[in-house]
């Protein structure tokens, strides 16, 4: 089985997938807390 991304760098893509998300409105899943951190 192979990573889908290299050890160390999963929770960097995760953040920029998030703030892309956020960019396009994509919060509905999200709550108050994850919105306001996901946003920094």
């Amino acid at each position: 089985m192979s990573r889908v991304a290299p050890p160390g760098k999963a929770k960097g893509i995760l953040a920029s997938a998030r703030k892309q998300a956020a960019r396009e409105g994509h919060f509905s899943n999200y709550s108050a807390s994850e919105r306001k951190a996901a946003l920094k």
